[in-house]
């Protein structure tokens, strides 16, 4: 039984009723499963069978919007918990994932969890958990909505740094793992328009791209842009 599993269920809201024995039983009933980059963790409308837990790599959370058109919501980096609504409520699961980079899972089975939390009292901790899922897609609703496509994609940047055990290393890569297709799924724009971005960006010094990411230069100009300082980079081009 892995302890970073154990630590990662820690963090569900809704296993916070739970006493270490209960972890401990779902820690021991879950079963590693390793993803190489590209392969699908679960998708839209699939039937939820287990409570997934990412230990290592990044994962992108999907929501199909039609045919052949997905709009990415995040990118989850380890250690996090994964398809946590579907496996609670056994409904199917709303959201699709998909491996950014290889990635290893500890997969809890559904009836295993069931079991355990039948007699916790999650009626709080459930509210707790809709009101982030609600908080975090409206703040991706917010931006889509409201900010032009370089505030988007530096608030993206800003984002993905916090998640970097390393964040304040000036020479911090980005591993983005997603395409430039990806990207302008994820901030709601075109290949195209992504790539002028970075051209631009890389042209006055504010990046520099790299095999597997982006290095960062000015974290003060990206956090102005990104919370929307219109002019950080006409005073970087002055």
């Amino acid at each position: 039984m892995s302890v970073d599993v154990i630590a990662a269920l820690r963090r569900v809201p809704l296993l916070n009723g739970l006493d270490g024995a209960q972890l401990a039983l779902l820690g021991r009933a879950s079963r590693m499963r390793a993803f190489p980059r590209g392969a699908v963790l679960y998708r839209q409308r699939d039937p939820p069978r287990d409570l997934l837990v990412l230990l290592r790599g990044r994962v992108k959370i999907t929501r199909q919007i039609r045919p052949g058109r997905e709009l990415i919501l995040r990118v989850s980096t380890a250690p996090a918990v994964l398809g946590e609504f579907a496996a609670f409520t056994a409904r199917p699961h709303v959201l699709g994932a998909t491996a950014l980079e290889p990635c290893s899972v500890s997969l809890v089975p559904c009836s295993t969890l069931h079991r355990t939390i039948d007699a916790a009292p999650l009626m709080p901790d459930l509210l707790d958990l809709l009101q982030e899922c609600f908080e975090r897609v409206s703040a991706h609703i917010d931006v889509l909505g409201g900010a032009r496509v370089e505030q988007r994609l530096a608030r993206l940047l800003v984002d993905l740094r916090e998640t970097e055990p390393r964040r304040n290393d000036p020479e911090l890569l980005i591993p983005l793992g997603l395409t430039r297709e990806d990207l302008g799924s994820f901030i709601g724009t075109t290949t195209e328009t992504v790539v002028r971005v970075l051209t631009r960006w890389r042209r006055i010094g504010v990046v520099t791209t790299r095999a597997g990411g982006i290095v960062v230069r000015s974290w003060d100009v990206m956090e102005r842009l990104a919370f929307g300082a219109g002019e950080a980079l006409e005073h970087q081009r002055g």
